[in-house]
């Protein structure tokens, strides 16, 4: 820990470029054979998009929505040099949201909502990249060399769940009680007709489509917010 502390210091004092972010090491346990036991006394569960049937109720608790970026070869026609001067991320107000952001290489990345088809998940790539050049002309003659994807999961209200974030579940792994936390712990809340998630994706998709091209884009309360 010192080390890498020692070289994070180093990085920030010189102003060295390059993507380097102290976010920690993970380390994972395992048993090579094909059956084992784990024990420990705290277990953290955390699948994001890919939750299972591990622990009874959760999997039921989420939606998985697919999530696709597409990227071109650095740098990305000069957008950094000309319409993004920070390495932000900014994201629309309409429901079928896309977002975008460059990083240190000078790489432009767009993201969108995939689909739970190869073809309609393509489609939906080479709507990404469309969206880019309508947004910024530059990148009409630059090659797309990536695209990926991968699940993250909804939750009916968009919190986290469960509510406190993963920083709190280290707290707590660490010893802190639950009551001591910055956010509240709330039991499983099962998500009705579970069963029936991609039906519900797709309509609410044509849904939110039909709201963009009437002009219902989203309007961001910041009174509340504050």
């Amino acid at each position: 820990m010192g080390a890498g502390k020692l070289v994070f210091d180093f990085i920030a004092q010189h102003e060295v470029q390059c993507d380097a972010c102290p976010v920690g090491w993970l380390r994972a346990a395992h048993n090579p054979a094909d059956r084992g036991n784990l024990r420990a006394r705290k277990v953290l569960v955390c699948a994001n998009g890919y939750t299972g049937d591990l622990i009874s109720g959760l999997r039921q608790t989420v939606v998985p929505i697919h999530s696709v970026q597409v990227a071109p070869a650095p740098p990305s026609g000069n957008l950094c040099a000309t319409s993004l001067l920070g390495l932000h991320v900014p994201s629309g107000t309409r429901r079928r949201l896309s977002y975008f952001r460059t990083v240190a290489a000078g790489r432009f990345i767009m993201g969108a909502r995939g689909a739970y088809t190869p073809g309609a998940t393509r489609a939906w790539l080479a709507q990404a990249r469309a969206v880019s050049v309508q947004l910024f002309s530059q990148l009409a003659v630059v090659q797309w060399e990536y695209e990926w994807g991968g699940y993250i999961a909804a939750t009916g209200n968009h919190y986290p769940y469960p509510y406190p974030y993963l920083h709190d579940w280290a707290d707590w792994a660490s010893g802190v009680p639950l009551w001591d936390l910055n956010f509240p712990v709330s039991a499983l809340r099962k998500i009705p007709f579970h069963n029936l998630h991609r039906l519900g994706v797709d309509a609410t998709v044509v849904r939110y489509k039909l709201m963009d091209r009437m002009g219902l884009q989203q309007m961001v309360n910041l009174n509340k917010q504050a």
